[in-house]
């Protein structure tokens, strides 16, 4: 009978019941949630592997069905299923992509910079410089562990999207990543060198440093007679003029400000104490009521 029929097609049906969540589903959504459950890499190769074993499932199905009358064709049906499953799996494997490309570009731009700050030119007598490179020396040195701990979940994610997602990588990205940690060796193998270069170079930076703020001790002086002499707060002198000399000995005070904020640091480097200026500290309050 016709609802005998009906009833052994519905049956039937009920055999792609366990996909129904491939048409049914918002993919969006299924990725927010699976990402809140803060996946580990394996898990997320896990997923990618369930929407390929739709394709396994799908080819167990029977090809037909005679049904009364019915012949029951189920070829475009299982491809369709095969489509969205790849849809599925194309998704997350694109979500995995832009982690994974996030990962690489800050790394690499981490390094890039890294290797930039470590070349910079130190120049005899240039404490600024000499402390930058110092500086970054450290910063290698203190986050050598942290960086080196990113390089696994980066390579883990660009093999499982070789196998998930391939030709995605544009040559760009490529050779960035095939770089990375050649790129990272070889800051390493620079780091080592500005190191040796600049343990020699310091004895005779800490001898410049000593005899340099001797001779701006001498200038600060020099700079404060000038101040109290022919300052703005001279007597005698009009407003014009105050004006003018304020603005100029504005301008000498940032100099001497900035020269003495390079010689603290070049003191930290050295470990030696830091020298005390007074007599700026009074020009600067000075300045700053006018």
């Amino acid at each position: 009978s016709i609802q005998s029929a009906r009833n052994e097609c519905d049956r039937f049906l009920e055999h792609f019941s366990p996909w129904r969540w491939l048409w049914s589903d918002d993919i969006n959504e299924e990725y927010k949630s699976f990402l809140a459950s803060e996946p580990t890499l394996d898990e997320f190769e896990s997923k990618l592997r369930s929407f390929g074993k739709v394709d396994a499932g799908v080819d167990e199905l029977e090809p037909r069905r005679q049904i009364s009358a019915l012949m029951l064709q189920t070829g475009g049906l299982a491809q369709n299923l095969k489509e969205l499953a790849n849809k599925w799996r194309e998704s997350f494997a694109r979500e995995l992509h832009n982690q994974a490309f996030q990962r690489l570009e800050a790394l690499s731009e981490i390094i890039k910079r890294t290797m930039k700050k470590l070349n910079r030119e130190v120049a005899d007598g240039d404490i600024d410089a000499l402390g930058h490179v110092m500086q970054t020396l450290q910063e290698v040195r203190e986050r050598q562990g942290e960086i080196e701990l990113e390089f696994e979940p980066i390579t883990q994610m660009y093999a499982i999207l070789d196998t998930y997602l391939p030709n995605i990588l544009d040559k760009e990205e490529q050779d960035a990543r095939s770089m990375l940690q050649s790129n990272w060796i070889r800051l390493l193998a620079e780091s080592e060198t500005r190191q040796e270069e600049l343990t020699v170079k310091q004895v005779q930076f800490k001898r410049n440093l000593i005899k340099t703020v001797h001779a701006f001790k001498r200038d600060v002086e020099k700079f404060r007679k000038d101040y109290e002499e022919h300052g703005p707060m001279a007597k005698g002198i009009k407003p014009s003029q105050a004006v003018e000399r304020l603005k100029r000995c504005r301008e000498e005070f940032e100099v001497h400000g900035r020269k003495k904020k390079i010689f603290h640091l070049g003191e930290d480097l050295f470990g030696l104490p830091h020298q005390q200026y007074t007599q700026l500290d009074q020009t600067k309050k000075e300045l700053n009521y006018l």
